[in-house]
């Protein structure tokens, strides 16, 4: 009954990861770095064959600083014939970096796909890891996920276990009192008081909260893509939720940051 649920909600997974044909030559920003082609090796051979089991996965090749034009004089960026607005990253108040804008346009363009597909899109980055119950809680939220009671809504189901920011940092989790926030006793409502998120290593977004997204970007223009999350959620623009069982979510991969 869980392969026939699946195969209806029809769920596609794209991995977000640099093309390993770059030139290292061409290319002066660390995307192009041997870190990058690291993680598109790993992405290759440990993460798509694993996740290609339970549904459609393919590799998405990145936006990179080499595809933007960048005017800092007046934080706009020129993308795909497209002008954005930079913001500013809310941790040190300044504009934000090229490379968390370019993921932040990875992003925005897979929302834009999500929309064509009208199906939800799960979003994965090219540092997370697997851990042995993750892709089991994965199948079993997808179904739910799929549940008319979400589709309504601009649902965003937040399935990372924990992020440190960089090595050697406490790794931030979520606090057990979310689990007072059951609903349909699988996923967890995120209080208003918990809504900083840690990371977008996995996020499975729903069409209409992909919708949502792209219109408030050309409100306020490109900023780092958890705080946008953030900031989406204190507007009651998505509605964000997290997995009953969120400590077997995917993590981040420490050997790769």
């Amino acid at each position: 009954m869980l392969s026939f649920m699946l195969e209806k909600s029809k769920p596609i997974c794209k991995i977000i990861t640099v093309n390993a044909n770059v030139d290292l030559k061409e290319h002066s920003h660390s995307f192009a770095s041997i870190k990058y082609l690291k993680r598109r090796k790993y992405v290759e051979e440990e993460i798509l064959p694993k996740m290609s089991t339970i549904m459609e996965t393919t590799l998405y090749n990145a936006v990179t600083p080499d595809d933007l034009i960048i005017n800092e004089n007046s934080a706009t960026c020129l993308f795909e014939n497209n002008q954005f607005k930079i913001g500013l990253d809310w941790n040190c108040n300044k504009l934000i970096s090229k490379y968390l804008i370019s993921l932040f346009l990875t992003n925005y363009k897979l929302w834009i796909e999500c929309c064509t597909l009208r199906q939800p899109l799960l979003i994965l980055e090219d540092d997370l890891c697997i851990k042995s119950r993750t892709l089991t809680n994965l199948s079993n939220d997808l179904v739910l996920f799929n549940a008319s009671k979400y589709n309504k809504k601009a649902s965003v189901l937040y399935l990372q276990a924990n992020c440190p920011w960089r090595n050697g940092n406490p790794i931030k989790t979520y606090p057990f009192s979310w689990k007072n926030y059951f609903l349909r006793k699988k996923l967890v409502k995120v209080p208003y008081k918990h809504r900083g998120l840690c990371g977008t290593v996995a996020i499975l977004i729903n069409p209409k909260a992909a919708k949502a997204c792209i219109d408030f970007t050309h409100e306020i223009g490109i900023h780092a893509i958890d705080q946008f999350y953030m900031h989406c959620m204190f507007r009651k623009l998505i509605f964000m939720y997290i997995q009953s069982d969120w400590k077997n979510g995917f993590g981040l991969n420490l050997e790769l940051q």
